[in-house]
């Protein structure tokens, strides 16, 4: 799909993001209920089910027109090739695993953990405030649109979000103000991710594979992430690791803002 310019690109890949977050909302919510009212393993199964449709979509996607899209077997060893990338293109990689390091164990672990165990959050509150939340990331993601992606737009979203985190584990009654400006500057972030990875996938002769190895490192991110977190909370409680969340955030942001700027 890349075809345009990288900033077209960009800005197509960051609306996606934020239908992405729409349909995310629904899913919080759903799954809220879910667990309060039939139980983990029910919903586990029935969102299990409701994610095996992706198999419809993959299936019309596999071909362009009449040919199907597989790599000839004697290019495969070249394509999968990592080396010789150019020093850019890991710096992009660098910047999408610091970002993982930023939202994923927040999102996934530490915020759900925190309201149900700190606060006294039940699931279907749980579920309808990550669904405010991930509504709140794609309504900014559209209105930020055609915002620079500059040093001051970093600047800021990186004020907002080491506040937000820093002020989270003792905010109280303030702690809905806190994560829901988690919420905006996740959707004011999400256009430097996307740029940058249009910034060097549009130069490429094998988008999807490139794509892959950016990818990579922040998969791996994920995993790590969230097993480090969990052990370092059980042993020095959400503070530390909520700060530490901000500092790889605003890591990414500054990053990215020097890849944009490269030729």
């Amino acid at each position: 799909i890349f075809h345009l310019s990288p900033n077209r690109e960009g800005e197509e890949a960051t609306k996606t993001n934020a239908i992405i977050w729409l349909a995310t909302a629904i899913g919080c919510a759903v799954a809220g209920f879910g667990i309060a009212y039939l139980g983990f393993y029910s919903t586990i199964a029935i969102l299990a089910f409701a994610s095996a449709a992706i198999v419809v979509p993959a299936a019309m996607l596999w071909k362009i027109g009449n040919k199907s899209v597989i790599p000839k077997t004697d290019n495969m060893t070249k394509l999968l090739n990592p080396w010789g990338k150019g020093r850019l293109f890991w710096l992009v990689s660098l910047a999408l695993m610091l970002y993982s390091f930023a939202t994923y164990p927040l999102i996934t672990l530490m915020l759900p953990a925190f309201m149900n165990l700190q606060l006294g959050f039940d699931y279907v509150s749980v579920g309808l405030l990550f669904m405010v939340y991930n509504l709140i990331a794609s309504a900014v993601t559209i209105v930020a649109l055609r915002w620079a992606l500059n040093f001051r737009r970093a600047l800021f979203q990186t004020v907002v979000g080491l506040v937000a985190v820093f002020l989270m584990p003792s905010s109280g009654l303030f702690f809905l103000t806190s994560f829901f400006a988690l919420a905006f500057v996740r959707g004011l972030s999400i256009a430097f991710f996307e740029h940058s990875v249009a910034k060097v996938a549009i130069k490429s002769k094998n988008v999807s594979v490139d794509i892959g190895w950016l990818h990579a490192p922040m998969r791996i991110a994920e995993f790590l992430s969230v097993l480090v977190a969990g052990f370092l909370i059980q042993t020095i409680g959400f503070g530390p690791i909520f700060a530490a969340t901000g500092v790889f955030f605003a890591a990414f942001s500054f990053l990215s803002v020097s890849i944009l700027k490269q030729q």
